[in-house]
């Protein structure tokens, strides 16, 4: 996502803030509702649904009806405490234009069984591909839930040779994945894998404040917890046993009932991450899973084809059902709350534009604000809160101690030993409030650069010289 950005900033040199944060956006969002209405438009002739399909997009679960009970803290996401799917779509994330690439990898599928032709299967391979390179969990869930489509098709609709080579295209997709991953990316990093059960489930209940619980009471839960992070999308399950029962398969539905079911069930069962984490990486997965539910839900709407009153009413509670949490979110979103960076602050950050790229910088920890180098130079710090994976990164063990060597470098209080942390972290900058200006002016290691009336700035320019 961010190269396709870079790329257009050169070739027709727009500003990449206007690129990122609104022109990119925008093209994602008109695309993640035209494909899908096209799609819907194109087989089943209907503008109604694929509307709907293209709105539902932007939807989310019931999490609104615990929110509204007053279960979640005050100003808080409620979508947050299950599985936020609108959460990437408003966030810059490679899971927007991953969505809809999954649903031109569907286009194509469906192009491939319809017409017999091997380039739509190339297409469906290289698109899964693309998806990949946009979000990493996006390209292994089509190209498995592809591959489970072949076995379907090879058993239950008799047709061996395409399912063979939709099974055939699917593995070689992931095995050129897995070379990618482990090749060009280094693997995986710091990141474990392990079977974990119903992780997101208990993940929810603590967010709720019910961190021990019995394993009978889990089991009476559970199907709540199922229904409210569903929401709406629930209804798939009621309206697929009329395809089974008259042993109708269609490719499309059986691969996103696949890719439904798939992912959500790694999801609940599978962790990846850092082992200090909680945060399972997996969850993609689930969000992935969701979004297709509300395509595949559109699809089966499809078939209501003599729409009546009481169908036309059905839809419109259906929406307004699916709309609460969205609605609360995108409030919290663009609520009038904002950082303030006056311009003392503004003086020390040109300062640190001007630095080398990899200068790393010591500053007291930013719990109520950006870092003046992480979050505004883009220069490491030796550690950051505000919008920082850096305990995804470095471990919640090391994150902790960093905080305690930071906040022992800015004790006032005590005589530290502060060169032997400028030299474990390799510090080339320091900037504090103004007020911690009379305890670090008498580090020799340290030369001021910049001093105004809020911060000081100094250069640790003898720790590495």
């Amino acid at each position: 996502m961010y190269l396709e950005i870079e790329m257009f900033n050169r070739l027709f040199n727009i500003d990449t803030i206007k690129l990122t944060f609104f022109y990119f956006p925008l093209m994602y969002f008109c695309l993640l509702v035209f494909v899908p209405y096209i799609f819907i438009y194109k087989y089943w002739r209907t503008r109604l649904i694929g509307v709907l399909a293209g709105i539902l997009m932007f939807c989310s679960d019931l999490s609104f009806i615990p929110g509204l009970l007053g279960i979640f803290p005050q100003d808080y996401p409620w979508t947050a405490f299950f599985t936020p799917t609108i959460w990437a779509i408003f966030t810059l994330n490679g899971n927007l234009p991953a969505l809809f690439i999954m649903f031109l990898c569907i286009f194509y599928l469906k192009k491939y069984y319809e017409d017999s032709n091997f380039s739509y299967l190339i297409m469906f391979a290289l698109l899964g591909f693309s998806a990949f390179e946009f979000k990493s969990t996006m390209g292994p869930h089509i190209m498995g839930a592809g591959f489970l489509t072949g076995i379907v098709s090879i058993v239950f609709m008799k047709d061996r040779k395409k399912g063979m080579l939709l099974c055939t295209a699917s593995v070689l997709a992931v095995l050129v994945m897995a070379m990618d991953i482990i090749v060009f990316r280094g693997g995986t990093g710091n990141y474990i894998f392990r079977i974990d059960l119903l992780n997101l489930f208990y993940s929810s209940l603590k967010k709720m404040g019910f961190s021990d619980i019995l394993w009978f009471f889990a089991i009476v839960i559970f199907p709540f917890y199922i229904l409210i992070t569903f929401g709406t999308r629930v209804l798939i399950f009621y309206f697929l046993k009329d395809v089974f029962k008259k042993n109708y398969f269609d490719v499309v539905i059986i691969f996103l009932i696949i890719f439904i079911v798939s992912g959500f069930f790694i999801a609940e069962t599978m962790f990846l991450g850092d082992p200090s984490m909680t945060f399972n990486n997996f969850i993609w997965f689930a969000v992935q899973s969701l979004m297709g539910a509300w395509f595949l839900l559109s699809l089966l709407l499809t078939r209501l084809k003599a729409f009546r009153k009481k169908h036309y009413v059905f839809l419109v509670i259906f929406f307004l059902l699916s709309v609460p949490s969205t609605v609360q979110f995108i409030k919290l979103r663009f609520d009038n709350n904002y950082y303030t960076v006056g311009p003392n602050a503004v003086e020390i950050v040109k300062y640190l534009e001007k630095t080398p790229p990899k200068s790393v910088v010591l500053h007291p920890p930013n719990l109520d604000g950006p870092s003046f180098s992480s979050n505004l130079t883009g220069r490491p710090s030796v550690i950051n809160f505000l919008q920082s994976y850096v305990i995804q990164l470095i471990g919640q063990k090391e994150a902790n101690n960093r905080l305690e060597d930071v906040k022992l470098f800015f004790n006032t209080h005590e005589v530290i030993d502060r060169s032997f942390i400028l030299k474990k972290y390799k510090v080339d900058y320091v900037y504090a409030p103004s007020l911690y200006a009379y305890s670090l002016d008498k580090e020799s290691m340290l030369l001021q650069v910049v001093k105004n009336n809020e911060y000081v700035l100094y250069d640790a320019f003898q720790v590495l010289r």
